[in-house]
């Protein structure tokens, strides 16, 4: 089940769970639910994301070769897309929207209990889908590694700045706070959930 927010998977959820009852009464049939997963929709920071960001201009995109754009190219070529390569700049900033077809991530989990913020730099060929073989061809390459350096030297100054300046922590947190509302964190996770290992 998935919607744009938890609140909204929860009426869904209940929602299913009361057709299956119905469905098995009326077949005379029982049946069991098998619990996976469950997850919150990110709760996005300005005030973090705009710190990350000012942090990205300052370290740059990464810099790809004439070899990396032309195997990104071939990459496309086999996929069917235009032969653009790998994207050498950095997009300008805007705020997450909530949208069907994004992911589900537990970093979510973490954005109700803290201040969060996250970080995208380019990894694949424009126009690879998700979880796809494109990506991962690109996962052992330079261009990932190119990738994850940027990454990696971003998060650090957003975390030293973060550890600097005591009135962007309570920024963060005011913008947490406004967002969350007092509302406690509740997991999606029914509380007699086991997990699923095989012993």
């Amino acid at each position: 089940m998935r919607n744009l927010d938890r609140d909204s998977v929860g009426k869904d959820y209940a929602r299913v769970l009361d057709v299956i009852d119905g469905a098995a009464k009326m077949s005379g049939t029982t049946y069991k639910i098998r619990f996976i997963s469950g997850v919150h929709e990110v709760l996005p920071n300005r005030a973090g994301d705009e710190t990350v960001y000012a942090n990205l201009l300052l370290v740059g995109a990464p810099a790809f070769s004439a070899e990396e754009q032309a195997f990104a190219r071939e990459i496309q070529k086999n996929l069917g897309v235009a032969e653009i390569g790998l994207e050498t700049g950095v997009e300008p900033f805007r705020e997450p929207e909530k949208r069907w077809g994004s992911g589900s991530t537990d970093v979510a989990e973490v954005s109700w209990i803290t201040p969060t913020t996250s970080l995208s730099v380019v990894s694949e060929p424009e126009g690879a889908p998700g979880h796809h073989w494109a990506a991962v061809a690109c996962a052992g390459t330079t261009i990932a590694h190119k990738c994850l350096q940027t990454a990696a030297k971003v998060m650090a100054a957003t975390g030293l700045d973060i550890i600097q300046d005591p009135k962007l922590l309570q920024k963060m947190r005011n913008v947490w706070l406004s967002k969350t509302k007092g509302k406690p964190y509740v997991s999606p996770l029914p509380p007699d959930l086991q997990p699923p290992v095989k012993k």
